[in-house]
């Protein structure tokens, strides 16, 4: 009896790490795409071609120094 709960388990255990690590790598899927997107050069209207995180990075630094 002790066996066949334990290989119950064992099954249940690996069921669920089946179904997460099948979540995780649509996670994981998204962030690889989501780390591309914000990597890729663009002109936003100034002529320049720039990354997203130098826009963001562009538009704290202007409003903190107050222009």
């Amino acid at each position: 009896m002790k066996d066949k709960v334990q290989s119950m388990e064992l099954h249940e255990q690996d069921d669920k790490y089946h179904e997460l690590d099948n979540k995780a790598s649509i996670i994981y899927k998204f962030v690889m795409t989501y780390s591309d997107f914000i990597k890729a050069i663009r002109d936003y209207g100034t002529g320049e071609e720039i990354n997203m995180v130098e826009v963001h990075t562009l538009a704290e630094k202007k409003k903190w120094m107050g222009h």
